[in-house]
């Protein structure tokens, strides 16, 4: 008969374990070589989805050249000749674009718009702006007729209207209109620049689609559907390049050309430039292309033929896409911080449970180990043995992990092998680390004679000590160091040593009420409760493990959830801030606004102005560089949001005051600044501002601020005095002569505004600029998240890496169990023998396992709410809630109460689970010889 080599009966007997332990470094392994790729990933999809919606409605990059004929260019260039010359440009803008940009920056776009022509269209005035783009929607997509064709000598320009401006303005193929000529009145709106020849409609197409990077439906909203608003229709049509001379010729003083370059970025691309360094990168070639296209268009527009231009008209540069670049930086830093808490978490509890899996193997082994030390072998043999033993489960898990982590990951995106592999050899050194703990030579326990103190408390105590200081030393450092964008390994492992605090401080307090709780169980007649009550006390320490597994998942699910609610509740805080509290905000504004205030849909508009000034205080004489002073009226902002705390700040204030040759205009400010007079650095009139009271705590931070002053990044006040005053005081000072535009917005009210009818509105009429930061903001739109939200990632992070959480934390406890099974089948055997029924296993795991779950809970639910306070300023949420100070703690006491209750269940479940398994195998049904009774 063949005999089993010793390895194999081993490795046969222990084999559970060894599976265990493999599939726990493929788990562990897998998840640290995966999850910055992953997270990269998902950043990428974010920037993708950034892009694309800031690209709805304009490129990411355009290049914008207007140009004068007889000064820019001959007047009676020839069409051909023209158009050669703006695809030399356009070759050129390609031609610059970045290696590593080439793919993700599409080709330019050229748009060529005429200024509004005047006419009368279908019995209604109409303003008609001629357009010609590279997109146009070619012949297949024409209802009726055909594209426009180049106007010879003599001959009406022909052009082409989408099917809503056909049937808001009643034409058709073939229909005839004539232009106004310069200067002529036409509904209170004058156009002296336009094109004052006849037309003809040469075809009708239908809307383009608004859809994609933009889009021309987007782009140019009028050409799809005109708008009408003061009685006067708003349109635009499609013209041919070749008409351009005809054109010329009928009084077109100007025309304008942009060149819109798009960015598209797919989900795996866009993941090439996630993190800092990806962000810089892709925000420095942009730049890079920016300078070159400049350059390029300049030089091109000087030497072309057809051309004789003035050399100090450079074309306008505006990039849409580095401020959203940058912007997501902030918020994605602090929604990866969030998820590297996570990520940390399911990492302890991982090693924590392979700490119980290797610690379980060394029990089993115990007394055959013990043996052999007895015949000769040494410690470290038997923990090299123990090494070898399990080297091939951890490489195979190893490399099991990695083969996942590769196919979950992106091609072509590298691994952190570094963390792989470290988490897999901390994961296979345990169990041979605990042999040879376990094995070494014991010495004598004899007391210190200084201390009276043995030596197994000595360790145990400068144990506890050295986890203590090292958690005090980690936040202490944390705080002093501050915390860098994106996962950060020290701000990341701070929750865990802080639970390993936390476990230190609980498995010395709550055996002291346990012990008293087992005196009372002993004056009862049940014997049940007296043992499992005694042995948790005494057991304490040895449950340590299953503590910090309990601990830390609880205790990071409460804090992960109190922040999850905190930026919930900050975005709404944030969105009353971009949008003023109002349902749509327009900055920006070149002026009134008196087109955007009579917009179909608005009940109540607020115009605010912000001016950035400096003070010289009347009184002491000492000066301030900055300051901000907001006016509005507040009669129309009580109106358009009754309580609103501004509003309610400025009520009663005065008017101003002409004193000697300057104006005094009244004013609330921030602290330190009531009851002062201050000397404004304004152009024009002197101007003083008296300070008559202090700006409230709930003023300052009303949400009618917000539009003006979020670009600062701080709370208002904090950094510069913030003064209100009424609008109508600023009036005063105008007419008295200051010469001060500042910043204006417009807050609009009401429910039923229509975004893309508001926003085709301003652009057709010239309410807002061409600049980047120029913007409309919707209340409808900026409420609805979308694929560009960076919280939702972070959450879905934190949800994933909390149930592998939990589920180790199963393991964890029912290894635990399963330690201590032996010894409670003994005392099961013996509770038999005293006439017990099958009842008492249940209640025994129950009662001895009750008190460390409470203690878990309490541990647990302590942590969570107390991390935000230790982090302290470690922690920034503002950048990701969008608010101007520090979103105020929310704690979600109803998630909290769940997740304490989850722990207790996860409890059970495992005392469920190990007493039916008990059953099976028949522990405790009898006493085995060598068992005391």
């Amino acid at each position: 008969m063949t005999r089993t080599p010793p390895a194999l009966r081993e490795i046969r007997a222990e084999l559970p374990l060894l599976a265990g332990l493999l599939v726990l470094i493929a788990l562990l392994a897998g998840g640290s070589a995966a999850a910055a790729p992953l997270l990269d990933r998902t950043e990428g999809r974010v920037l993708a989805a950034r892009l694309a919606d800031a690209q709805e409605s304009d490129a990411a990059i355009r290049f914008s050249r207007s140009f004068r004929p007889g000064l820019d260019f001959d007047k009676n260039v020839k069409a051909p000749v023209l158009a050669s010359d703006l695809q030399v440009i356009r070759g050129n803008l390609a031609k610059q674009r970045p290696k590593h940009l080439v793919g993700p920056l599409g080709l330019p776009t050229a748009h060529i718009a005429l200024p509004e022509t005047g006419a009368r269209i279908g019995g209604r005035p109409t303003l008609l702006r001629l357009l010609h783009t590279d997109d146009a929607p070619r012949a297949p997509a024409y209802v009726a007729g055909r594209p426009p064709r180049a106007a010879g000598p003599g001959e009406p320009v022909e052009i082409a209207v989408s099917t809503r401006t056909r049937d808001a303005l009643r034409l058709r193929p073939g229909s005839r209109i004539d232009a106004n000529a310069p200067g002529q009145h036409l509904g209170g709106v004058y156009r002296r620049h336009g094109y004052t020849g006849p037309m003809v409609v040469s075809g009708v197409f239908r809307t383009p689609a608004a859809r994609g990077p933009a889009a021309l439906g987007k782009v140019r909203p009028l050409l799809a559907q005109p708008l009408r608003a003061d009685g006067v229709v708003q349109a635009e049509a499609l013209f041919a390049l070749g008409s351009l001379p005809a054109v010329f010729q009928g009084g077109t003083a100007q025309f304008t050309v942009d060149w819109r370059v798009p960015l598209r970025l797919t989900g795996a691309r866009a993941a090439r430039y996630a993190g800092d360094d990806g962000r810089a990168g892709l925000i420095r070639g942009l730049a890079a292309y920016r300078q070159a296209g400049e350059a390029h268009i300049w030089d091109d527009i000087v030497v072309l033929n057809s051309y004789a231009v003035g050399r100090n008209l450079a074309p306008d540069v505006e990039d849409e896409a580095t401020p959203v670049i940058r912007r997501l930086g902030g918020e994605w830093g602090q929604a990866a911080l969030l998820s590297s808490f996570a990520l940390a978490a399911v990492a302890a509890v991982g090693l924590a449970t392979v700490a119980v899996v290797a610690r379980l193997a060394v029990v089993r082994r115990a007394a055959r180990d013990q043996l052999r030390r007895a015949r000769g072998a040494s410690a470290t043999g038997l923990a090299a043995e123990r090494a070898l033993l399990t080297a091939p489960f951890a490489a195979a898990g190893l490399a099991a992990g990695l083969l996942a982590a590769r196919l979950a990951v992106p091609a072509g995106t590298s691994l952190q092998m570094g963390w792989a592999v470290a988490v897999a050899a901390a994961a296979w050194l345990a169990a041979p680390a605990l042999t040879a703990a376990g094995t070494r030579e014991h010495r004598l326990r004899r007391a210190e004679p200084d201390t009276g103190v043995r030596r197994p408390a000595r360790v145990r105590l400068t144990a506890e000590a050295a986890v203590l200081l090292t958690a005090v030393a980690g936040i202490v450092a944390l705080r002093v160091r501050g915390t860098t964008s994106g996962p950060d390994p020290q701000l990341a492992a701070v929750p865990v040593l802080a639970g390993l605090a936390v476990v230190v401080v609980l498995i010395r307090l709550y055996p002291l009420p346990v012990r008293a709780l087992a005196r009372l169980a002993g004056r009862g007649r049940g014997a049940v409760g007296l043992i499992a009550l005694a042995r948790a006390a005494k057991e304490a320490p040895a449950k340590a493990l299953a503590l910090l597994v309990l601990v830390t998942t609880l205790g990071t699910a409460v804090f992960t959830g109190l922040v999850s609610e905190t930026v919930t509740e900050g975005r709404r805080t944030g969105l009353d801030w971009r949008t003023g509290g109002a349902d749509a905000v327009v900055t920006g504004l070149q002026n009134e606004g008196a087109e955007l205030r009579a917009a179909p849909g608005v009940e109540h508009a607020v115009p605010v102005t912000g001016y950035s000034t400096g003070l010289v205080s009347d009184r002491t004489g000492l000066s301030r560089r900055t300051a901000d002073l907001v006016a509005f009226d507040p009669g129309r902002l009580a109106a358009a949001r009754p309580g609103a705390p501004a509003a309610g700040a400025l009520r009663g204030l005065g008017a101003a005051e002409r004193r000697g040759g300057r104006v005094e205009i009244p004013a609330v400010g921030s602290a330190g600044t009531a009851g002062d007079t201050y000397t404004a650095d304004f152009k024009g009139a002197s101007v003083h501002l008296r300070v008559v009271a202090e700006l409230g705590r709930d003023a300052a931070a009303d949400p009618v601020l917000g539009p003006l002053l979020r670009a600062r990044g701080d709370a208002p006040g904090s950094s510069a005095p913030l003064l209100l005053t009424d609008a109508r005081a600023m009036a005063a000072a105008e007419r008295a002569g200051m010469r001060e535009p500042g910043e204006r917005v417009l807050l609009l009210y009401g429910e039923r505004i229509d975004p893309a009818q508001l926003r085709a509105l301003a652009t057709a009429s010239g309410v807002v600029g061409l600049r980047a930061d120029d913007a409309l903001i919707f209340r409808t739109e900026e409420r609805a998240a979308g694929a560009g939200d960076v919280l939702r990632p972070a959450q879905r992070v934190s949800a994933v890496c909390g149930a592998a959480a939990a589920l180790l934390a199963l393991l964890a406890v029912l290894l635990e169990l399963a330690l201590t099974a032996p010894e409670r089948g003994r005392t099961l055997a013996r509770l038999r023998l005293l006439g017990f029924g099958s009842r008492p296993a249940t209640a025994l795991n129950a009662l001895q396992l009750l008190p460390m779950t409470l203690a878990a809970v309490a541990g647990g639910t302590a942590l969570g709410l107390a991390l935000p306070a230790v982090l302290g300023p470690a922690l920034e949420l503002r950048d990701l809630a969008g608010t101007p100070a520090e979103p105020a703690l929310q704690t979600d006491y109803v998630l909290t109460a769940a997740l304490a209750a989850g722990v207790v269940a996860l409890v059970a479940c495992a005392v469920a689970l190990e007493t039916a398994a008990a059953g099976r195998r028949g522990s405790g049904a009898t006493l085995r010889l060598g068992d005391e009774t």
